[in-house]
């Protein structure tokens, strides 16, 4: 009886699920950090690519100065094996003298600065005395030979400033510029002449090799000066010293140098050393028209901090 009863009981609750459809049991939506997979990757940002130096170039229209200093001074002197030559008169001078050019000067990041140089020399020869040398023949036979000196010296102070294309850096300045010139002919005749104006220059500077703390550099220069002045000769007799010659002098300066420079940079500052040929060329116009010309091979030692 009660097998019967169970299996009624079976029967009707199958046709009744039959006959009906369950409904469906509205659920709420899961929070947005529940519909993401078990795992996600992480997503990272595009950091931007590290600063690749001259290789800034490549990719960017203008990217401004690429190799960028911070405020500095900087000081050094350059040690020049020099040969003079002087066209007025058939002047033998002995041997290459040293002239000597210490430099001292300071440079913004923007690359604006100022400078101060001094350039002196100081040389021995002989010349052949003529008539024309404000010295009695009887003094001085035609064509004899005679001790000459020579000092010079070259004062420049310089404003500039400091451009860049790619890794190379163009400097143009201008500043004032003041010579002097003392020959001594013998013992008998002297002459001093001075001389001041204007001057510009040009420099550059290209990189061959760039490391972490040393480079090389291919370097080349040139400068002009415009001045004015005046010079006084005097010349001594068997009656004694004459009164001084004194006439107006008109003066152009030209300066060119190529060379190489060594650069090592050290914790707090940065050793420089160049080796550079030069050329100056001072042609002075006066009553007494005369050209010198000071070639040269050249040291420069200096640091900047």
């Amino acid at each position: 009886m009660v097998a019967l009863i169970s299996a009624l009981l079976i029967v009707c609750a199958c046709g009744i699920a039959n006959g009906q459809q369950i409904e469906e049991v509205p659920t709420e939506p899961l929070p947005s950090l529940l519909q993401q997979p078990a795992y996600a990757a992480p997503v990272f940002e595009e950091s931007p690519e590290p600063f690749q130096g001259i290789a800034c170039a490549d990719e960017c229209v203008d990217c401004g100065p690429l190799i960028v200093q911070d405020s500095h001074w900087y000081a050094g002197v350059d040690v020049l094996a020099t040969r003079f030559s002087y066209t007025a008169y058939n002047t033998n001078w002995n041997e290459p003298t040293i002239a000597v050019r210490p430099y001292i000067g300071w440079e913004n990041d923007s690359g604006i600065g100022f400078r101060g140089r001094w350039w002196f020399l100081g040389a021995q020869g002989e010349a052949a005395t003529a008539n024309h040398l404000y010295v009695a023949d009887s003094i001085f036979p035609y064509d004899s030979m005679m001790e000459v000196s020579l000092s010079a010296a070259n004062l420049d102070v310089e404003f500039y400033r400091r451009f860049y294309y790619d890794a190379t850096s163009f400097v143009l300045g201008v500043g004032t510029k003041a010579t002097s010139i003392d020959y001594e002919y013998g013992p008998y005749t002297s002459e001093q002449s001075a001389a001041a104006g204007v001057g510009a220059f040009a420099e550059g500077i290209h990189p061959l090799y760039v490391g972490p703390k040393v480079g090389c550099a291919f370097i080349g220069y040139a400068r002009i000066g415009l001045l004015t002045g005046e010079i006084e000769s005097r010349y001594e007799t068997h009656f004694g010293t004459s009164q001084p010659y004194e006439y107006d002098l008109n003066m152009s300066t030209t300066e060119i140098g190529i060379g190489l420079e060594l650069t090592r940079t050290f914790r707090r500052w940065d050793f420089v050393f160049q080796l550079v040929t030069e050329t100056q060329r001072w042609e002075q116009g006066s009553i007494a028209s005369r050209n010198l010309s000071f070639d040269a091979l050249g040291l420069r030692f200096g640091g900047q901090w």
